[in-house]
């Protein structure tokens, strides 16, 4: 959401791949999963087959305006969970009625202070660095 074209244009074509692939490598660009990629696809009129080395400048600007315009629409952050050796990306406002869905490795370090709403994850703290929870009370 935060790139400018220069960047997205940049990142999109810093290996050769199908448009698809390039817009869900997590190594490119964050909290793309298949069905936003599909989404952003449909919007830009673009294949997601498409090589993204053979995009003009207008494709590409196309495709940018249609990330931002689909990734906008979530009302939520974009959460990434990783099971096994796979990642996913989902909206928990979209998709999960605002439930955060338990990361296998996060969760269970957190324990109690994991979010489990958009609500708690609102009102974590990051800034102390331990990730609190203050609506969780009590001992660990």
């Amino acid at each position: 959401m935060d790139a400018h074209l220069p960047d997205f244009r940049s990142a999109l074509l810093r290996e050769c791949h199908t448009l698809k692939r390039a817009l869900t490598d997590p190594r490119f660009f964050s909290g793309i999963g298949g069905a936003f990629a599909d989404e952003i696809l449909h919007r830009a009129r673009l294949s997601p087959l498409q090589i993204n080395a053979n995009l003009s400048d207008e494709e590409v600007e196309r495709l940018w305006r249609a990330s931002r315009a689909a990734l906008a629409e979530c009302g939520a952050p974009v959460q990434r969970i990783v099971y096994a050796d796979r990642e996913t990306n989902y909206c928990p406002g979209c998709q999960t009625d605002g439930r955060i869905l338990a990361d296998r490795a996060l969760s269970r370090l957190l324990r109690d202070d994991w979010p489990r709403t958009l609500e708690e994850l609102e009102d974590v703290d990051w800034s102390t660095g331990n990730g609190q929870n203050p609506r969780r009370k009590g001992p660990r």
